[in-house]
């Protein structure tokens, strides 16, 4: 990454940091820490590991672009910088309103110098789709989770069915965009819905 854009993250990371700091009360966030125990170190080693999980996810689509055409192209950039990477992204989005503003544009200008911005830009999206796509699986699965341990009542009878439909609806529409593309998949429904209303 160009050291301006380095220095740019640097200085906008400082300033939310400052202002977020700004805004704490310590001694509530202490007593917060006190009344977590022993749980708020597990939580740390937790989330550790799922970003190992992340950064192993994205190392392997950034190794796998472009050895479809037979050539092999080794990732240039070791995991445990990856995952630093990794972990200031999730930051940045999580400090950025709306989320995926800021950590999505900073993975690929930390990434294009060592892979190119084509294949890092292609990473990060197959990536953020490859995110969307197993939360869409989380959701589905935990529908027959909540009829087994939950009491299932008339309102829960209409969400569920409901969310069933959806997530499936989606994960159909992922795994076909993975096999031919999102945007023709996209293009595809949109002219046959069009073909449709015009009939």
């Amino acid at each position: 990454m160009n050291k301006k854009y380095q220095n740019g993250f640097f200085i906008f990371g400082l300033l939310v940091l400052i202002i977020m700091v700004t805004q704490l009360d310590f001694q509530e966030v202490w007593a917060g820490v006190c009344h977590a125990g022993y749980w708020f170190a597990n939580v740390l080693v937790l989330w550790a590991i799922l970003y190992v999980f992340n950064t192993a996810t994205w190392y392997i689509i950034i190794n796998s672009i472009g050895n479809e055409e037979g050539v092999c192209r080794k990732c240039k950039v070791g995991f445990w910088w990856l995952y630093k990477i990794t972990i200031s992204a999730f930051a940045l989005n999580y400090a950025t309103p709306g989320g995926l503003m800021g950590g999505e544009p900073y993975r690929i200008m930390a990434l294009s110098p060592k892979v190119g911005t084509e294949r890092a830009s292609a990473s990060v999206i197959l990536f953020v789709m490859t995110h969307i796509y197993s939360h869409f699986w989380l959701w589905l699965l935990a529908v027959p989770l909540y009829v087994l341990t939950e009491k299932v009542t008339a309102l829960s009878w209409f969400i569920l069915p409901t969310m069933t439909v959806i997530c499936i609806t989606v994960i159909w529409f992922f795994i076909r965009g993975y096999k031919r593309g999102i945007a023709v998949t996209g293009m595809n429904i949109l002219s046959h819905c069009d073909g449709h209303n015009r009939l």
